[in-house]
């Protein structure tokens, strides 16, 4: 089932958000991130544990699939690959998927000390919205890669200087034309006596050797390559040879480009983070046994605060205790933060003796508190229903019902009472009546419209319930009926089956008995609705007419039209104030009698 979420329960920002390659850092990543910021939301999620679970699920897979999608190495896991695949190795290394559900129910065993959920004692979360999370990413991995590959490959071309580079090998030309024309001089006197030796030209070519002697055949640049041994001397006179030749500048002191330091990249990809130099640990110096008498000591039941302070208060105003809920809370927290000597905690922390969370020890104290007050909360809330006066209990009754519509309806049912008096008055002043019958009978004839559009909702409202029972007892008996038809007649199974089949059976007629009797209260009373739809319009057309008779005026039209046939005659202001006097009274009327009306009333 699809739940729509307000955008603002959703909105996570990583502005500021530093990602290092570390479970631990995910861990705290999705507590600060992801549900830390929901507990603002207190008085707005109150007991919805649907609405909770769905935000929880959505932004705790965002966070995950951010995570994998701005690391260093980017990856696209799946729900079966292991932790120590997406982050650093761990000792405990579990899968993702089972790391996505330990942190789900983290998160929920959190939030609903604090919201006051009914957690189901097997509640497994499911892993749809992260599997489309991951499947969003997988997309997107190859064009990140892609970029980082040639982000790396522009820091090596930073790297390279390449006018540096060229003048390295200059020099190493000239050293290998030197200690070739050395060794070629000693290979040519060791071979002939009489050689005339020259000094290199500038043009001088390695292709051939030159010599003075007839007799002495030149020697093959490959057999001078490897007496000489200077094939790296040869090699890279090749590669400077088969450049083109280019005008040298004169070699200036050039500055060593500074490359930046890799920082960690948050969402926007020119932001650098400054990673803090150490990792809260989230494990409290205090046990769990003195963090328990701690807390007993100062707000326990017994304690003088709670005996003198709050107590009386709340046996004055049960409801007062439920909001003193947030209020204890805060101190809870407060109190161990004081003990434990730390800054900031929150509900996941753990005491150093066992793996005991603060809300999980919350949880033990408001539940032990709530077991010694029940009592005598129940005692004060009998004593003040039966002993308050009328005007107070209507008074709270009001309160109750008017707290649960929007101040807009309030305003809009305002408008349409007014309007809806309004026009019966004209409507019966039109009539015989004089005087202070026309004012008694307006009131009454008002009051009853009001009645019966309340009745249309009340009755709308008990044809659903019992479309609802109706539908719930007929699968049972389908289902009976259908166990019933594989059991031996004579068996034991098939008596009792048999005999909660007709219950079954007779349930569900009583439940289409009721559907029926609701349709039918309906019905009527949606007609006694339409009647005061007809006073409403006729009112408001005698407005729109300037205090004319409207039947007379429409009567008068249609003899213009078809006795004397004289369309000089016609009038179509008539017509249309008619028509508009009729929409605004289905709109009036209409709007007192819609189903969010009768569901916000409740």
């Amino acid at each position: 089932m699809q739940i729509g979420i307000d955008p603002k329960y959703l909105d996570i920002s990583f502005d500021s958000v530093g990602i290092r390659n570390s479970q631990k850092r995910l861990k705290s990543l999705i507590t600060e991130t992801a549900i830390e910021p929901i507990e603002a939301y207190e008085d707005e999620l109150l007991d919805n544990f649907d609405l909770v679970e769905a935000i929880v699920l959505q932004r705790i897979a965002r966070v995950i699939a951010y995570w994998c999608e701005h690391k260093h190495d980017p990856v696209a896991p799946r729900l079966n690959d292991k932790m120590s695949d997406i982050t650093n190795a761990s000792n405990h290394d579990v899968t993702l998927e089972a790391f996505y559900i330990a942190e789900v129910k983290a998160a929920i065993e959190s939030l609903g000390s604090l919201f006051g959920l009914a957690v189901p004692a097997d509640y497994t979360p499911g892993l749809a919205i992260l599997s489309d999370a991951l499947s969003t990413i997988s997309s997107k991995i190859p064009q990140l890669a892609t970029a980082r590959d040639a982000e790396e490959d522009e820091d090596e071309f930073d790297d390279y200087d390449a006018e540096a580079e060229e003048l390295r090998l200059l020099e190493a030309l000239d050293e290998a034309e030197e200690e070739f024309f050395n060794a070629s001089i000693n290979a040519q006197t060791e071979h002939s006596p009489a050689v005339v030796v020259a000094t290199p030209p500038e043009d001088f070519s390695f292709d051939t050797l030159i010599t003075t002697s007839d007799d002495t055949p030149p020697l093959a640049l490959a057999e001078m390559q490897d007496e000489l041994q200077i094939e790296g001397h040869f090699t890279e006179l090749e590669a400077l040879t088969s450049q083109p030749p280019r005008v040298e500048k004169a070699a200036e002191p050039m500055e060593q480009p500074v490359k930046p330091e890799r920082a960690i990249v948050a969402a926007a990809p020119t932001q650098v983070i400054e990673v803090p130099s150490q990792i809260q640990d989230n494990i409290l110096k205090i046990t769990t046994e003195e963090a328990w008498h701690l807390i007993y000591g100062l707000i326990g039941y017994r304690s003088d605060y709670i005996q003198g302070t709050l107590l009386p208060r709340w046996q004055q105003t049960p409801a007062a205790f439920d909001k003193d809920r947030r209020f204890l809370y805060a101190l809870f927290m407060d109190t161990i933060r004081n003990a434990a000597g730390v800054q900031h905690i929150t509900g996941n922390y753990t005491f150093r003796d066992r793996r005991t969370t603060l809300d999980a020890l919350w949880t033990h104290y408001f539940s032990d508190l709530a077991q010694n007050v029940a009592p005598q909360l129940a005692a004060a809330k009998l004593h003040n229903d039966t002993n308050d006066s009328w005007y107070k209990k209507f008074w709270q009754t009001v309160q109750k019902e008017l707290g649960n519509i929007s101040p807009i309806w309030l305003v809009a049912l305002a408008i349409a009472l007014v309007l809806d008096g309004l026009t019966t008055y004209i409507s019966l002043d039109q009539t015989p009546m004089e005087g202070a019958m026309v004012l008694m009978f307006t009131v009454l004839i008002t009051a009853l419209f009001q009645i019966a559009d309340q009745l249309v909702i009340s009755y709308r409202q008990r044809e659903f319930e019992a479309e609802a029972l109706s539908a719930k007892f007929r699968a049972q008996y389908e289902g009976m009926a259908q166990e019933a038809s594989r059991l031996p007649i004579t068996s034991e199974s098939f008596v009792q089956l048999s005999m909660n089949k007709s219950k079954a059976q007779a349930d569900w007629k009583a439940a289409e008995d009721n559907r029926k009797m609701a349709r039918r209260g309906r019905f009527w009373s949606a007609r006694i609705a339409d009647i005061n739809v007809v006073v409403t319009a006729y009112g408001f057309s005698f407005l729109f007419l300037n205090s004319r008779e409207p039947m007379d005026a429409i009567v008068t039209q249609f003899e213009a039209i078809f006795v004397y046939n004289d369309l000089r005659g016609i009038d179509p202001w008539v017509f249309l104030m008619v028509g508009l006097a009729i929409t605004v009274s289905f709109v009036v009327n209409t709007a007192q009698r819609t189903e969010i009306l009768g569901w916000s009333m409740r």
